[in-house]
């Protein structure tokens, strides 16, 4: 009977020790507290818990608290839901205040390896890659160009890849660069559709699909190399 004074108080004690070190943990990380966190600092989840049901921490989602005075909104609770998706579309616009019109559900991009269901969440699905603007051909651009293609390929083989140039592909690029530049060669063999030509702004067209201006052309590159002459791609 005399052990359980003693007990409580290294109950209590564990308590307030445990909570301070929450406390600290979410000061450091701006209100909010991941459980994983918890258990980086050996805190058993009981003590979260408890300070649940004190209304001193908030669960958001499964594995996600909060402080009680941060301010948290469905833009926040779906980025850490969905940590594969990125906002893009209407809610990326709305994020950099190139529309005042508030997003009436929230869209997301995945890879085509994620399925998401969601009411509130209008999910888009990543095909490819694009490459464009500044000028991605540019010789000063070329080595990280090349890169970035290599890390695709290596990482996300499926995924085509687009470029988008203003030089000409006969003229300029295999006509001049091919044979003089380091890079350009193998940057080619990792391109599915070469989109090439400067946009003439006499030359817009808003009815072309994927370019700006006619002079534009939009080459399959695969086919091209297979019949060593420029095929331009078709939908």
């Amino acid at each position: 009977m005399k052990s359980r004074p003693t007990e409580l108080i290294i109950n209590i004690k564990a308590l307030q020790n445990n909570y301070e070190k929450i406390k600290a943990l979410l000061k450091e990380n701006n209100g909010i507290l991941y459980v994983k966190e918890l258990e980086k600092n050996n805190i058993h989840r009981q003590y979260l818990k408890i300070l649940e049901e004190r209304g001193e921490v908030i669960r958001v989602i499964k594995g996600l608290y909060v402080a009680p005075d941060k301010d948290i909104n469905e833009f926040f609770i779906m980025g850490e839901r969905y940590k594969t998706g990125i906002f893009s579309h209407n809610t990326a616009l709305y994020f950099y205040h190139l529309t005042d019109r508030t997003p009436m559900s929230l869209d997301m991009t995945f890879p085509s390896n994620v399925r998401v269901n969601n009411d509130f969440l209008e999910p888009h699905y990543i095909r490819g890659i694009t490459f464009l603007g500044g000028e991605p051909m540019a010789p000063a651009n070329q080595g990280e160009v090349l890169n970035t293609m290599r890390q695709i390929k290596e990482h996300f083989p499926d995924k085509d890849i687009w470029l988008y140039t203003g030089y000409l592909y006969d003229t300029d690029i295999v006509g001049k660069m091919v044979d003089t530049l380091p890079h350009t060669k193998e940057i080619l063999s990792y391109i599915d559709i070469l989109v090439d030509g400067p946009f003439i702004l006499e030359k817009k067209n808003l009815n072309l699909q994927f370019r700006g201006s006619e002079n534009q052309r939009i080459i399959d590159m695969k086919k091209t190399f297979d019949s060593d002459k420029i095929v331009l791609w078709s939908e």
